[in-house]
């Protein structure tokens, strides 16, 4: 409930007399700041209605009480009638006329006497309030803030009909995820393996794919990616990058250690090191730039590059890292192609006390004097106890490196630096459709949002850069999530060009959760545990307010039996990375060459999650005994004489498209025509493609069920529609658990009741309603506010909260002075 506390608005609220107007502001100049000359539109409004919900999903309709999402959408009418004495309407109409502002002129965009001509209605931000006269003077309490969508107008009636949504951003932001599964790993525990190392088999968070909607919709909980950036990381319960593929030469790497995990930290979820076990490894994610970082050669006078590492990082406040030297969080860029056996890298490490380090290394193949002897920035002071921003801008000339170190926005002298001099010197850049790899790896230090941008804007260091949109603006947060435990992702399903908003949809709903928006476009999830047990988990379930017999009649309950079930089945859908011939030549002459030409051709890939992109030629006599998972290899034949191989120099390449669902192959021809990928005859194809792939993907159906009430009653079974989100068998028998509790023990909806409008009132809040025979404790779970000449009004969608019990002293809804609890 907004304003929950303010005596004198709910004063005028319960008052027979209370006044309420409405406020329709738009943002002509879409600038934020509503100050265009008509951005007051309240004059021209005739009549506003809102509806929040009512929150419902995918379940069957009737038990989906407790589950579901909503958007809020807004329908204004201006012009028509707006008073409803005929005196008073004539006199406004016509002077809207002479003014030539009817609603008709003022919204026809071919008018350009319209004080808005040349300005788009669709998209155009909007706000609206309501404006309550109080003994102190108006109180304003808003109602909805969005987006118009559609304008349709009406010749006959003078009108135009507005409609706008709150979800527009999300609506219209397209989405898609990485191809990725747990895996490849020795096993499905959790433990290391003989030599130390973490199997990357544990599940991701859904919070990650839930942070990746926000950002799309400008939403996001953390900062906003710089424009420049090359990688991004949020760590919001996963390391896969948000900027970056992982779709490159070689199949990426993701793994979390048993001994870590995500909590909260500066900006939504961060990674936490639960523990120390000392076992040589590290949770983190291995990808691919964004786009190519390119180092000018030593001496060749090429123009300077620029590169900056940055995140947020927590302290413990000490003057000594814990446990001590080692355990420090990171982020690498590699600066030579990935194939190469010690490539060059930057590195950035912060330990959690805030000891900073930078360290650049030269490939020992690369012919620098400076290889192999890293070159080595330090700041060993410490940062105060909580979080802070660390950023460390590298230039790169043709005859020197240097680095400059920020911590929260203040630049800060190096305890020491490096001795060696001269530029960088590469030992071989990446290969034509590749990038650079990079790099994020998290042991004790909590971090989050951390990021590498390169390029020639990376030379300027923005303060912007660290928080997001909304704290800037000193705004709340925009999103709210309250979870008791998050669902674990062996994979993440196909999401290519999908709608932010339809995705988390469907998340809420794997969850039986719900999510919706709030007056301020803010959005609200809550998974069904928070949901049954809203009070365990830190949900105000108090009563908001009592709607008295006087305000509405005739409360009735709808029934409940139909709402009855005592066996609830559910299923989860589980696959992982298998190393395997991910694409093979379906036909030995399928690529035919003339003499000294050329081919490119892309192929289709599904459930692909890395290539090797190596390329071994083959004598073409036989295809391999054993498989090639490591590398891609073929060989190739004359056309013209097929029992010949096809004489060098040819040569075949393969590049993994960055969003992971296709590749390219090329292939320069030899002096003779031929036919690549084929074996001698030109009867057998032999090009092959290692790589890592999902396994094929398992679904598990279990039924949940209570025998006595089954014996009882005989079987009710309720089939929860299969979600590709629900992915783990724990999280699946709790939300099954859940379901079955409320559903033996259905809690019904009421009829809709209407009562003057109480703006303070919002979706989620809970009432008291006064019925002949009782008091109901009810959640609201749908508003539908109407202000127009009739007045204005709510309709309320409740659900009971309780189900009416025996009277119990002191129980805050069971025991309700002058209601349930009478003194005598």
């Amino acid at each position: 409930m907004q304003f929950e506390n303010d005596v004198d608005l709910a004063r005028a609220i319960a008052s027979p007399e209370v006044i309420i107007d409405g406020l329709l502001e738009v943002d002509w100049s879409r600038d934020g700041l509503y100050a265009h000359k008509y951005s007051n539109m309240s004059w021209l409004a005739t009549r506003v209605t809102i509806d929040d919900g009512p929150i419902s999903g995918g379940l069957p309709i009737e038990v989906n009480d407790v589950a579901g999402f909503a958007s809020s959408q807004l329908d204004v009418t201006f012009g028509g009638v707006r008073y409803s004495d005929p005196d008073t309407q004539a006199a406004w109409s016509q002077q809207l006329a002479e003014q030539g502002l009817t609603a008709i002129e003022f919204f026809d965009r071919y008018n350009p006497r319209s004080p808005i001509h040349g300005l788009t209605v669709e998209g155009t931000p909007m706000r609206y309030a309501r404006l309550v006269t109080t003994d102190s003077g108006e109180k304003r309490i808003q109602q909805f803030e969005g987006w118009f969508r559609t304008i349709a107008l009406d010749e006959l009636a003078q009108t135009v009909t507005i409609t706008a949504g709150d979800v527009e951003d999300l609506a219209g932001a397209l989405i898609t995820l990485p191809r990725w599964a747990i895996g490849p790993g020795p096993s499905f525990g959790f433990e290391p393996n003989s030599n130390g190392e973490y199997s990357p088999l544990h599940p991701i968070s859904v919070e990650w794919v839930i942070e990746e909607c926000l950002r799309a919709g400008g939403r996001g909980t953390g900062p906003m990616p710089r424009p420049d950036a090359v990688a991004y990381w949020t760590l919001h319960g996963s390391w896969l990058p948000s900027v970056g593929y992982l779709g490159g030469p070689y199949p990426s790497k993701h793994s979390i250690t048993y001994q870590s995990e995500f909590k909260p930290g500066k900006y939504g979820t961060c990674h936490n090191w639960a523990s120390w076990i000392d076992n040589g490894s590290a949770s983190g994610g291995e990808g691919w730039a964004a786009t190519p970082v390119q180092i000018p050669f030593p001496g060749a006078g090429q123009p300077t590059s620029y590169i900056g590492m940055a995140g947020w990082f927590e302290s413990h406040g000490g003057p000594s890292p814990t446990p001590g030297n080692g355990y420090e969080s990171e982020i690498i860029l590699v600066l030579d192609d990935s194939s190469v056996e010690d490539p060059g890298y930057a590195r950035l490490t912060v330990a959690n006390n805030g000891r900073t380090e930078l360290t650049i290394i030269e490939s020992s193949s690369s012919g620098s004097p400076n290889a192999d002897w890293p070159r080595f920035w330090s700041w060993v002071s410490n940062t105060s106890a909580g979080w802070h921003y660390h950023a460390v801008q590298i230039t790169i000339t043709d005859n020197s490196i240097s680095a400059t170190l920020r911590i929260d926005d203040v630049v800060t002298a190096w305890t020491s630096t490096p001795s060696q001099t001269g530029g960088f010197m590469q030992t071989r850049s990446p290969r034509p459709g590749a990038s650079n790899k990079i790099v994020a790896r998290g042991r004790v230090t909590s971090c989050q949002h951390l990021q590498i941008y390169a390029g020639d804007t990376a030379a300027t260091y923005d303060p912007n850069q660290k928080h997001p949109m909304w704290a800037l603006e000193g705004k709340p947060a925009p999103s709210v999530r309250t979870a008791s435990k998050n669902l674990g992702l062996t994979h993440l399903p196909d999401v290519k060009n999908r709608s932010a908003w339809e995705v988390l949809k469907e998340v809420v709903a794997a969850e039986l959760g719900t999510l919706h928006t709030d007056e301020f476009k803010r959005i609200h999830f809550q998974n069904a545990e928070v949901g049954y047990l809203p009070a365990y988990y830190g949900v105000d379930t108090t009563p908001k307010r009592t709607i008295t017999r006087d305000e509405v009649q005739n409360v009735r309950v709808k029934p409940s039996s139909d709402q009855y079930r005592n066996a609830i089945a559910m299923s989860w859908t589980t696959t992982k990375q298998v190393r395997k011939i991910v694409w093979q030549n379906p036909d030995a002459q399928n690529y035919f060459l003339q003499a000294g030409s050329s081919l490119n051709a892309t192929v289709s890939m599904s459930d692909v999650v890395g290539i090797y992109a190596d390329v071994a030629y083959t004598n073409g006599s036989a295809a391999p005994a054993e498989p090639h998972l490591y590398g891609t290899q073929l060989s190739s034949v004359r056309a013209d004489a097929t029992g010949t191989v096809a004489p060098f120099p040819w040569s075949a390449s393969v590049v993994f498209a960055d969003d992971q669902r296709s590749m390219d192959l090329s292939v320069l021809g030899a002096s003779t025509p031929m036919y690549a990928g084929s074996l001698l005859g030109a009867a057998s194809p032999n090009w092959t493609v290692g790589g890592n792939a999902m396994d094929s993907k398992a679904t598990t159906r279990e039924v949940l069920q209570s025998p006595p009430q089954i014996a009882a009653r005989g079987a009710a079974l309720l089939e929860i529609p299969d979600n590709p989100w629900r992915q783990d068998a724990s999280t699946t028998f709790a939300l099954s658990y859940i379901a079955l509790l409320q559903c033996v023990d259905p809690l019904p909806l009421l009829d809709s009741i209407t009562i003057t409008a109480d703006p303070r009132l919002q979706l989620r809040d809970y009432v008291l309603v006064e019925a002949a025979s009782t008091t109901y404790y009810c959640q609201i779970i749908g508003i539908r506010r109407s202000d127009g000449p009739d007045g204005s009004l709510d309709t309320l969608t409740l659900r009971l909260a309780a189900t009416p019990n025996t009277w119990t002293l002191d129980d805050p809804v069971l025991s309700i002075l002058g209601s349930t609890t009478v003194l005598a």
